[in-house]
């Protein structure tokens, strides 16, 4: 029994620390903007988890903000679907589907339409940031 406890503590303290971990990660306001626009896109009102803030963060550092953006567009434009056995069709356009791996959030940027750019203004908007700093982010002056 106290071997257990021990063992319960022991992963209280480390997710502890990851979440510290994702609330002070550099690239959390980014992430917080893809989480927002997310959340705008599919209506879904899911908290941030400390997990997703880690695979937004790194899939922002490797493929960029407007790539995390377009794979979020595609998300909602052709998510991934399938018909279940009593008729009912089950959507899968959770952050997980989209950025599980660099390859999935690819695959999800290449399903947004073609003549999609990401408003400045709007995404702004969305996330409650400066349209300058979201400019920043998205590499445009």
């Amino acid at each position: 029994d106290r071997d257990l406890k021990g063992k319960r503590l022991r992963i209280a303290d480390l997710e502890a620390d990851r979440e510290q971990q994702a609330a002070d990660h550099p690239l959390r306001p980014q992430v917080n903007a893809v989480h927002a626009c997310w959340k705008a896109a599919t209506r879904k009102r899911r908290p941030l988890h400390f997990s997703d803030v880690f695979s937004i963060a790194a899939a922002v550092n490797k493929m960029g903000f407007d790539t995390c953006l377009r794979a979020v567009v595609g998300l909602r434009f052709d998510p991934y679907t399938r018909r279940q056995r009593n008729g009912q069709t089950k959507r899968y356009d959770d952050l997980e589907t989209a950025f599980k791996t660099f390859g999935r959030v690819s695959e999800y940027a290449g399903k947004a339409p073609a003549d999609w750019k990401p408003d400045p203004a709007k995404i702004a908007s969305i996330a409650n940031v400066s349209e300058a700093r979201v400019r920043e982010w998205l590499g445009l002056r």
